[in-house]
């Protein structure tokens, strides 16, 4: 899969695109794959590092918000959600 990454915090020289294995969801969890993301004043300031409460949630793959299909579900997954946003 493809993924918008960072190993470090700074400007947006930082984020590359790059090739990951696909993940497989562990117990309780869902994958998503992803359709359409933004790059809101949220991800630019986690990438920045200026926010120290967003730093444990930046180096790795960014987004806080996006729209996608549900592509696998872990044996043991909650199906009362059915139906629900999973991207709150």
């Amino acid at each position: 899969m493809q993924a918008i990454t960072s190993r470090t915090y700074g400007e947006p020289s930082v984020i590359h695109i790059e090739e990951l294995p696909a993940p497989v969801p562990k117990s309780g969890e869902l994958l998503i794959r992803n359709h359409a993301t933004v790059v809101s004043g949220a991800e630019s300031t986690a990438r920045s590092g200026e926010d120290l409460f967003a730093r444990p949630f930046t180096v790795a793959i960014h987004t806080f918000e996006r729209a996608g299909r549900v592509v696998a579900i872990s044996v043991d997954f909650d199906t009362s959600v059915d139906g629900t946003d999973p991207c709150p």
